[in-house]
């Protein structure tokens, strides 16, 4: 019974009444930018209360003109006086994903008895975090009128989903592929590529080992509400970023998405000795681990550490034997980075890198 019209959607500026900023609603997806399809009837002649939750670049960010959507050009003055050379991994864009990859595979595996380890260091730089907003109201609606009231609204700036650098054994089909579209890759069926969102895209790749910087708290993959850093493989398999595919994790990390420059080193020494490893874990340094790192160990661990800021205390680290996720007899293999979006987004920009091979 009652009364009801049609609900054609909305967000964006009209509903909001914000002209500078492309505002989405709970109810957007990417082929629409967010601004929501017909939802429906809703009744005219009721009374109760609504949330409607938004996601928007936040005031600084925001273009200076109203386009359909957002892209680098949009961005204010201020923004685009930010200028520094950098490799963009993740833009300021809802569901994407990208990665870049070195030109030239490295040697990551000892081919005899001289194992190689091998170092990577790495400056980054995460900006634009989005805002999202959460507003609640009463409505009292009679036929053609309606009475809003605000009964609470909150923002946070809320950047998601984050980034790796990955090790990555790409096949060679997948190699193929590489080297048709390029090593600078973004969503799409491009194999160098893995899943948007919470997958941090890596999360589907084969023989692969990923160390995530994750800002997004994503229930469904069971991840802690901080953001963290954790390793992840599971060996010839498709890679994941659900947490249970982890080696190591921690939520003891400094605040990253802050705006600022952060220095990171990750650095692979092999056949430690279980000396070493039993050191490492007493530590502390070995932290979140489960069982399963067992089937990544080996007979001669070596040791995976993540520095962060601070290179002299490793803030992560895991035992672990490269042969255990790369393919047979492989000693080399791509290195790179991979980002990801999802219904919030923040730019990863990688502003310096290194990685070196030793005997």
């Amino acid at each position: 019974g009652g009364w009801w019209q049609s609900d054609f959607g909305g967000g964006g500026p009209l509903e909001y009444g914000d002209s500078g900023a492309n505002i989405y609603n709970a109810h957007g997806s990417p082929s629409d930018f967010g601004f929501g399809a017909v939802r429906g009837p809703q009744r005219i002649d009721a009374a109760g209360t609504y949330t409607v939750v938004t996601v928007a670049p936040r005031t600084e960010d925001r273009p200076v003109d109203l386009k359909p959507y957002i892209t680098d050009k949009t961005f204010s003055p201020a923004t685009q006086a930010r200028c520094y050379g950098a490799a963009r991994v993740a833009p300021p864009l809802r569901n994407s994903a990208g990665a870049i990859w070195h030109e030239d595979r490295q040697v990551v595996n000892a081919a005899n008895e001289n194992a190689s380890g091998w170092s990577t260091s790495f400056k980054f730089v995460l900006r634009e975090p989005s805002e999202r907003c959460k507003t609640v109201n009463t409505v009292s609606r009679s036929f053609g009128s309606e009475i809003r009231t605000l009964l609470h609204g909150q923002c946070e700036v809320t950047g998601g989903d984050g980034f790796a650098f990955v090790v990555w054994d790409a096949g060679a089909e997948e190699e193929a592929a590489l080297s048709q579209s390029g090593v600078n890759a973004s969503t799409g069926n491009n194999p160098g590529v893995g899943a948007s969102g919470p997958g941090l895209g890596y999360s589907g790749l084969t023989n692969s080992l990923a160390v995530e910087f994750d800002l997004w708290h994503n229930p469904l993959n069971e991840e802690p509400y901080d953001p963290h850093i954790a390793i992840h493989t599971d060996g010839a398999f498709p890679n994941s970023a659900h947490h249970g595919a982890r080696l190591a994790a921690t939520t003891e990390i400094p605040t990253i998405a802050d705006g600022e420059t952060h220095a990171v080193r990750v650095t692979f020494l092999p056949d430690v000795g279980w000396a070493k490893v039993a050191h490492a874990i007493e530590s502390g340094e070995c932290k979140g681990t489960t069982a399963r790192l067992g089937r990544f160990t080996g007979t001669n661990p070596g040791l995976l550490r993540v520095y962060v800021d601070d290179m002299d205390v490793p803030l992560l680290s895991t035992p672990l034997t490269m042969a255990t996720f790369l393919r047979e007899n492989s000693t080399d293999a791509r290195v790179g980075f991979t980002a990801s979006t999802g219904e919030s987004w923040v730019t990863v920009d990688i502003v310096q890198w290194n990685f070196s091979s030793y005997a």
